[in-house]
């Protein structure tokens, strides 16, 4: 349980470096474009070769920030109230 611990307070740590480390350009692009805004980041970490830093949020379940970023606005359906509550032996 502990390794589990370490695992889930760096995947969160890297979550919020990979907010910090999107550039205003991205976010403008996110907020203009919408979602071809996300998918231009997406296009951009999936490029072969690449490591960009917001990719290996995809790799977990549950990621962190985007229920604490839903909860600031106001998307509940990506709340954490809406989770499902698996055992620890079910979780990838």
């Amino acid at each position: 349980m502990k390794q589990r611990d370490s695992t889930v307070a760096e995947v969160e740590a890297r979550s919020v470096a990979c907010l910090a480390h999107m550039g205003a350009r991205e976010i403008r692009a996110m907020a203009q474009n919408e979602e071809q805004g996300y998918i231009a980041l997406q296009r951009q970490e999936w490029a072969a070769g690449k490591d960009y830093p917001t990719k290996s949020h995809h790799f977990f379940s549950g990621v962190p920030y985007h229920h604490l970023v839903s909860k600031m606005y106001d998307a509940s359906r990506l709340g954490q109230e809406f989770l499902e509550d698996l055992p620890t032996e079910k979780v990838v």
